[in-house]
């Protein structure tokens, strides 16, 4: 099954979502696509479920597999969204705005972050 995330930045921050089993790890927004859900509309229904903002606008980044696996990585901006001040955590999450070295200490997913940061950097986002 695919799955996306999004990487919602803000100047030089971007938002996480602390995962339900343990708070102290965060990740992207994101998780699996639905059946018959492809991994963009997938990105967007995260996002809203996640963090009740609807996203406009957002740019493909990278496909990363792993274990037979795909998650489709995109990418946007606060610019790109047309709900920025409803900004509300899924419950039983926290959202909290890091810049990624902080992000990627307190990731879920270190390594793959890591990935993200260096590609991100790499193609002038950050």
């Amino acid at each position: 099954m695919d799955a996306a995330v999004v990487v919602i930045l803000h100047g030089d921050l971007v938002l996480c979502v602390s995962r339900k089993d343990d708070p102290s790890l965060f990740g992207l927004i994101g998780g699996k696509a639905e059946d018959g859900e492809s991994p963009d509309e997938a990105a967007k229904r995260e996002a809203l479920e996640e963090t009740g903002l609807k996203i406009n606008r957002m740019f493909y980044h990278y496909t990363n597999r792993c274990d037979g696996r795909r998650t489709v990585c995109y990418v946007t901006t606060h610019d790109n969204i047309e709900n920025w001040d409803d900004l509300k955590p899924e419950p039983g999450c926290t959202l909290q705005w890091m810049t990624f070295p902080e992000f990627i200490e307190k990731s879920a997913f270190p390594e793959y972050n890591k990935n993200t940061y260096e590609l991100l950097k790499k193609d002038g986002w950050l």
